[in-house]
């Protein structure tokens, strides 16, 4: 059992919301305004995702966005590397966390108490305080903004954490975005949750799908927490009116706190700040990485699931390949000049250095923000952990991968020289386990059921296939590593991948019912095949 800290990282991504045509009812759907009835039953995120998808407020001005629903993410500006502490509000010698706020003078009396008691919810029984500013140079800045959001953990210097008058005064919302003030995110999000939720995928509203993302998490030895006030409610996002989240045991268990923090919540504050009446011993907490790795596992992904590939397919369905360029497979980008398939020797791998390390060099565009970057290197870290290949920022290298936000997600096949673009577009490619795909081809990886055996695993249906697609489906000549056939593959294509009317264009054999393709991370024989290639 595991805690539920995630700190400084989250890979989800949100497109703005025009208020006047997606309005919520109470199991927050799309539909025509209606006022929340018994909301007080609900969960907090239940008002926040009503107060911020009502309000637009997607988009916070030119570089900020939110992420999840209601967490802010800057572009243009590095996020802390959130190892240990450093993302963490520091601890006085007298053992208190104070953190020194500023109020808006717009807010009321009544405004200014409920925001106390917000407070007062966090301090009773923890080690944290909140202080009126004085001098100190870190410090939050509450202010009547558009929308109830937050930052994530301690940024340095003024952080907003936006409290909109009226729709945001609510004690449980208040106390909500704190928590994410002292780097928590929201409960469903841990790498663990699929033990304890069944998130119910075709039911989450299409461009929320990034708000139900996982992450590797060390949850500190604590139990999942269903009545955390930083769960989602069992209708969040919801497309129809129908569960995006299920508990596992009984759906009856109630997702979610509506005013105050459970006692594991406080328990999580007292571990991640070591209050005096919980100590952990600093070995463990040094295992507190709050960079939150995407969570990779092994295990098949339920059939309802959109693969990576599905959704990469979803974000190119428009692309027109760059100038001079072609697109094959759905993301696999060819010179008109040269043809990464045919690589003699070993011309199109990355070169192995005398450590035993493959070392791929790569620079990422400013464009990104926060999120995106991390995002990005949780795709990377997905491969890194398990094989010899390792991503690091280009110095004075002549070849390395140039990461940008242009149209669609694609890559070269292999290294092709000099620089070499990878393109994952934000927000539709902000998906770890869609920039691990990505890092994947410029590795040398082709898709899975393009290798030459695989009319032994798979059976393509050719008549469902769009007539424009079926060059995609073709076999290549690979050297399949004398490894076995990879259903469960981050490189398989989905089960209606380029299908013209909805039946499968992929069928397993010879169990027609083998879910094919994931979402989460390279699975072992992913891993497996690299360290192969490379001689790991």
């Amino acid at each position: 059992m595991e805690q539920i800290i995630l700190l400084c990282v989250l890979s989800t991504c949100l497109s703005a919301v025009q208020a006047q045509k997606f309005l919520l009812t109470p199991k927050w759907i799309p539909s025509g305004f209606k006022e929340l009835e018994g909301h007080n039953e609900g969960a907090a995120m239940d008002k926040i995702i009503k107060v911020n998808e009502l309000r637009g407020s997607q988009i916070i001005d030119g570089t900020t966005t939110l992420r999840e629903g209601d967490i802010a993410v800057s572009s243009g500006r590095r996020s802390k590397v959130c190892f240990a502490r450093s993302c963490l509000w520091s601890k006085s010698v007298d053992g208190h966390v104070y953190i020194a706020y500023t109020l808006s003078s717009q807010y009321s009396d009544i405004d200014t108490k409920l925001i106390k008691n917000g407070m007062d919810n966090i301090e009773d029984g923890t080690c944290v305080r909140f202080v009126p500013r004085t001098h100190q140079r870190d410090f939050i800045d509450i202010q009547p903004k558009s929308g109830c959001w937050s930052y994530l953990g301690s940024r340095g210097g003024k952080q907003t954490l936006s409290l909109q008058n009226p729709d945001c005064m609510q004690e449980g919302v208040i106390t909500h975005e704190f928590m994410h003030a002292l780097g928590f995110v929201h409960e469903q999000s841990r790498f663990d949750r699929d033990n304890y939720i069944t998130v119910m995928w075709p039911n989450i509203w299409r461009d929320r799908l990034r708000n139900f993302e996982k992450f590797r998490t060390d949850n500190l030895d604590l139990p999942y927490d269903y009545s955390s006030i930083m769960h989602f409610g069992m209708y969040a996002y919801s497309m129809a009116g129908e569960p995006t989240l299920i508990p596992k045991n009984s759906r009856k268990i109630k997702l979610g706190q509506a005013s105050s923090l459970s006692h594991i919540d406080k328990l999580k504050i007292n571990r991640l700040y070591q209050c005096g009446w919980y100590q952990t011993s600093s070995t463990h907490f040094q295992k507190i990485q709050l960079e939150y790795m995407r969570a990779k596992q092994d295990e098949i992904s339920d059939r309802d699931e959109m693969t990576t590939m599905d959704q990469i397919l979803d974000v190119n369905k428009r692309l027109r390949a760059p100038r001079g360029l072609s697109i094959r497979e759905g993301d696999i980008a060819y010179s008109y000049v040269r043809s990464a398939i045919n690589c003699p020797g070993n011309a199109c791998m990355w070169p192995k250095s005398i450590d035993g390390f493959v070392y791929v060099p790569f620079i990422l565009s400013p464009l990104y923000d926060d999120m995106d970057r991390i995002t990005i290197e949780t795709g990377m870290q997905d491969i890194s952990a398990g094989t010899c290949i390792k991503f690091v920022p280009r110095t004075h290298e002549a070849n390395f991968l140039d990461i940008q936000p242009r149209y669609g997600c694609w890559s070269f096949l292999g290294q092709t020289g000099g620089s070499q673009t990878l393109s994952l577009q934000t927000p539709g490619c902000m998906w770890s386990g869609i920039a691990a795909h990505e890092f994947m081809h410029a590795l040398g990886f082709v898709h899975e059921q393009s290798r030459s055996d695989r009319d032994h695993y798979v059976s393509i249906v050719w008549k469902n296939i769009m007539p424009d697609h079926i060059h995609n489906f073709r076999k290549q000549v690979t050297n399949n590593l004398n490894s076995p056939y990879d259903y469960n593959s981050i490189m398989h294509y989905g089960r209606y991948a380029f299908s013209e009317d909805g039946g499968p264009t992929i069928i397993p054999k010879p169990d027609p019912y083998i879910p094919i393709g994931q979402r989460d991370g390279p699975s072992a024989l992913d891993l497996h095949k690299i360290n192969v290639l490379y001689d790991c």
